[in-house]
């Protein structure tokens, strides 16, 4: 590597590198009541971790922080041909990351430039929201297309997650912000993206690293920088050892191994490699327990390790064993391995009170000029699961906010108290009152906002600060301002709540949506009835807190003699925010068990509509209502999935049929679960002004169950 950038075939990457420490202070939500509660400690600690790495608002700050420095420095690298690489952790990640940038961009910097995300296949980001390439990027492109489009001068900053990570080659990137925890050859790989040179102009490239600390990059770049030399012992015999290990377990044969092989380097034949894998699994693995299911999975990567590592310095000359490598590498990913389940709970009793996103390193970083050695790999025995210690919250918080104890202080509680205190601005509340827009409401949020800090400026001197370099934040801060200040304005009208004269309004403002699905079902005033049973009916503490708030939020939108724009867009929010935890609770109701997340993690939106076969049927729709409440789905996952909570509409005409839209869909899975919920055990005493839909002969299932198949099902 030394003599390539000796010889200015590459750039050095490490010559200029900054990293930054992410401190953090967790807290108990209620330490009295779970005192005596106890985690196995390190299945919390991966939930800690993985509530970290998903929080919206560290990776709000994170991506200011990316936009303000692409647009302040590296935009004028390069000739002004600059661009920037963002490298996160996750599929969910990227997304999210595609989404907050776009968003910065377009209020800060009005849409100057523009991004590309690449990550495989679909998945969910942090607000439910399904989310691919080719629905994510300008024009449908996807794959390796986007290498082609990112080329185009308006593409500045490509967002990604695995993929490009390795082998991608465009001159034109200079910068590279990491989100992911690097090591090893991985650290080289990645980081060599910005490697290439582009002479004249290209004269540096600048790393941006979140994860990282310097000295495991210095490691990671030390062993390939000059010559490398292998030290300790290196027992090829070894690899030969671990292979029969694999192969006495009997689970595949010599002729399998050479048909995949075969297949694996024949492009018309290679498609058919996962068919005959998945039938060894199927037919051979399936049938082990678990714990042997689990230990041969690890022999099988075991083998692999140690053959990759030994490959590299070894000429084996053994073409068996070279197939039996292939072979096991690729076997390996259809392997089953037992989910660990996690303490998901965890993430509900316990919050992040203080942050700070401090700079720990600013430089180059300086690698040896002397010849390394690479230690030979010394791959163990595979044992058996270790039984983990169990911990109280707090002992679990005292171990993970160890490393700041003394670092962070009250400043870095800040926004909370900002937060606060504009809450309590009594001149703030009257121009909500006195239904100003909501832009002009942003101009006087603001002037309040910069007039709170300036006049303590002591005390908000580091806030102040931040808000200069992440220009993001601000106006993220203000929007939460305002949809907290107008949803407890709205709380404090005292409106008279009578649930009759509330059920009679929605019946006739809703009763034009509903003309179509009522014709097959129930009658409208028996869908609102069953709405309200849903919120008057305890199920799951959790769930139940969506109770008063539904009813109070609908009671002033449908009863306020005087309604405010602002305060109405509010408590849109709060029905858009809320309609998880109502399919939450109304699937609860009907199987008494909670919606399941994938992969052992909380549920979150999409997990709770795929729960409703009448919701997740929608996207099959070829009837006019189905299409309907098909469009008004994917508009509420969009106007859920604005963190930034732009107004999804200009006027307040626009609020009022927004709430319709969401409302409707409220009731709109209350119709389909109404048989359900009878066929639980729940007597709704419900209005019954027509008869029960009809159900097929000795079908106890209901309307929605009874629906026609989708393409998925056929």
């Amino acid at each position: 590597m030394k003599q390539a950038i000796d010889e200015k075939f590459i750039l050095d990457v490490t010559q200029n590198y900054v990293s930054y420490k992410t401190m953090f202070e967790l807290i108990e939500k209620d330490p009295d009541k779970d005192a005596e509660v106890q985690f196995e400690k390190k299945k919390a600690l991966k939930v800690i971790a993985a509530m970290l790495g998903k929080d919206m608002y560290i990776k709000s700050r994170k991506a200011s922080m990316m936009v303000d420095q692409f647009m302040k420095f590296t935009i004028n690298k390069i000739n002004h041909q600059a661009k920037a690489m963002v490298v996160c952790d996750s599929r969910q990640s990227a997304a999210d990351y595609k989404q907050i940038i776009d968003r910065i961009i377009a209020e800060e910097y009005k849409g100057e430039i523009k991004t590309l995300v690449a990550f495989s296949g679909e998945v969910t980001d942090s607000s439910g929201k399904k989310c691919t390439e080719a629905n994510m990027n300008d024009d449908g492109v996807k794959d390796n297309a986007i290498a082609e489009k990112f080329k185009e001068d308006d593409y500045k900053i490509l967002i990604v997650a695995e993929k490009f990570q390795t082998g991608f080659d465009q001159k034109l990137l200079h910068t590279m912000f990491v989100d992911r925890s690097l090591g090893g050859i991985q650290c080289i790989q990645t980081l060599s993206r910005l490697n290439r040179t582009y002479w004249p102009y290209k004269e540096d490239t600048l790393v941006v690293d979140f994860r990282n600390d310097t000295e495991s990059v210095r490691k990671a770049f030390n062993q390939y920088y000059t010559v490398t030399t292998l030290s300790g012992e290196v027992d090829p015999q070894r690899v030969y050892t671990m292979k029969e290990d694999v192969e006495q377990w009997n689970l595949f044969s010599e002729e399998e191994v050479n048909e995949v092989c075969e297949r694996l380097i024949d492009p018309k034949k290679v498609s058919s490699v996962p068919s005959i894998l998945l039938d060894i699994v199927r037919e051979r693995v399936a049938p082990l327990t678990d714990e042997e299911k689990d230990r041969y999975r690890k022999l099988v990567n075991r083998f692999v390790r140690q053959y990759g590592f030994l490959a590299q310095v070894i000429d084996f000359t053994d073409p068996d064993l070279e197939k039996f490598y292939v072979f096991c590498k690729v076997f390996y990913k259809y392997l089953p391995y037992t989910k660990e389940t996690l303490p998901m709970e965890l993430a509900s009793m316990i919050d992040l009170d203080k942050l700070r996103i401090q700079l720990s390193y600013e430089g180059s970083i300086k690698l040896e000029d002397e010849p390394t050695e690479l230690k030979s790999s010394r791959i163990g025995e595979v044992g058996l699961k270790q039984e983990d210690e169990k911990k109280t919250i707090a002992e679990i918080l005292n171990m993970v906010n160890s490393p700041f104890v003394g670092i962070l202080n009250e400043n870095d509680k800040i926004i909370k108290q900002i937060l606060e205190e504009l809450m309590r601005n009594p001149e703030l509340a009257d121009a909500i009152r006195a239904n100003n827009s909501r832009d002009v409401l942003v101009n006087i949020c603001r002037q309040k906002f910069d007039d709170t800090i300036v006049d303590q400026i002591e005390k908000y001197f580091h806030l102040k600060e931040l808000l200069e370099k992440e220009k993001g934040l601000e106006q993220m801060l203000i929007n939460k301002i305002l949809d907290n200040l107008g949803l407890q304005i709205s709380a404090s009208r005292n409106l008279i709540y009578d649930e009759a004269v509330l059920k009679d309004k929605i019946i006739a403002m809703m009763q034009p949506e509903f003309v179509g699905v009522c014709k097959k079902m129930r009658t409208l005033p028996e869908i609102v009835d069953c709405f309200f049973f849903v919120l008057n009916t305890v199920s799951l503490p959790k769930l139940d807190g969506i109770n008063d708030l539904l009813k109070e939020g609908l009671n002033n939108i449908f009863t306020d003699p005087h309604p405010n724009a602002v305060m109405r867009y509010s408590l849109f929010n709060s029905l858009v925010q809320k309609y998880e935890s109502y399919l939450k609770k109304l699937y609860y109701l009907i199987n008494d068990d909670e919606v399941e997340g994938q992969d052992g993690r909380d549920a979150m939106l999409a997990d709770a509509i795929h729960a409703f076969r009448c919701l997740w049927k929608l996207k099959y729709a070829t009837d006019e209502d189905g299409k309907k409440f098909s469009s008004y789905l994917q508009m509420l996952r969009d106007w859920r999935n604005n963190e930034a909570h732009n107004a999804p509409v200009n006027t307040a005409a626009d609020v009022d049929a927004a709430i319709k839209v969401v409302v409707a869909l409220y009731l709109y899975v209350t119709a389909f679960s109404i048989t359900d919920l009878e066929s639980a055990g729940h007597d709704m005493e419900a209005r019954r002004d027509c008869p029960l839909y009809e159900l097929p002969e000795n079908d106890a299932v209901s309307y929605s169950r009874v629906a026609e198949d989708g393409p998925d099902d056929k």
